[in-house]
This record gives structure tokens, C-alpha cells and sequence, in this order.
């Protein structure tokens, strides 16, 4: 049913009220990281019981989390942590974010000191 479920009206529906209702991933909340949520995560999968379309289990997730979350039930390794130099695994840590802010953005909106994934924004 899984394959199918995810082209139902009715989950597309789910998925937007859940969104809606949770913003923000709730891994990186509970970290004390604000990251917008795009994926919506089943807390007890599917295939191991859970309910497809009880919104009681469901939780927003970024898409780093939701893939970690996966990775890991699936028996996958998750690397978490920092490389030898301090540098987070994973692009889309908040510290290898590019920085918008009215200091640092010309009239343009452009931003003046673009990051890449391997520069810390501090």
C-alpha cells in the first residue's frame, strides 16, 4: 500500500495539513535548531504497523532528518558529527548555511559573502 498511499488525494491532503500544523522540523527543534520542515515522517513505519494515514503518527521532518530516520530504521549507518575539521557532515547544517542578513546583503539582494557547504557561516 505504501507505493500507492503517496498518490492518494487523500495523503496530499495529510501531508499539507500536517505541514501546516508542525512548520518546523521537530528533530532540529528538539536540538534547539529552527529548520523549516518538508517531509512528512510516518513515527511508526508502515511496514512495522504503523497507521498511513492517522495523523497522530505523523511528524514534520527536514529532509536531512526524515533521510537519517529512514537510514537508520532501514539499518543503514548515519553519520552524524563533524569531519577532522570541524566541519559538519551533511550540506544542510545550519552552519554551512549562507547567511542573509541586512549587514551582509548589498541593495541588490544578493548576499556580499556567499557561503559554500564547506565554509562556516560564523
Amino acid at each position: 500500500m505504501t507505493g500507492r498511499l503517496y498518490d492518494l488525494a487523500v495523503w496530499h491532503r495529510l501531508r499539507a495539513k500536517q505541514l501546516q500544523d508542525e512548520p518546523l522540523c521537530r528533530h532540529c527543534h528538539a536540538r534547539g535548531i529552527i529548520e523549516l520542515a518538508t517531509d512528512v515522517d510516518h513515527i511508526v513505519p508502515i511496514a512495522n504497523g504503523g497507521a498511513p494515514l492517522d495523523q497522530s503518527n505523523l511528524q514534520s521532518l527536514c529532509h536531512l532528518c526524515h533521510t537519517r530516520k529512514t537510514n537508520s530504521e532501514n539499518g543503514m549507518r548515519v553519520r552524524t558529527g563533524c569531519d577532522i575539521n570541524g566541519i559538519p557532515f551533511g550540506g544542510r547544517h545550519g552552519w554551512t548555511q549562507p547567511v542573509v542578513d541586512a549587514d551582509v546583503v548589498d541593495g541588490g539582494g544578493a548576499e556580499k559573502y556567499p557561503s559554500s557547504p564547506q565554509t562556516p557561516r560564523w
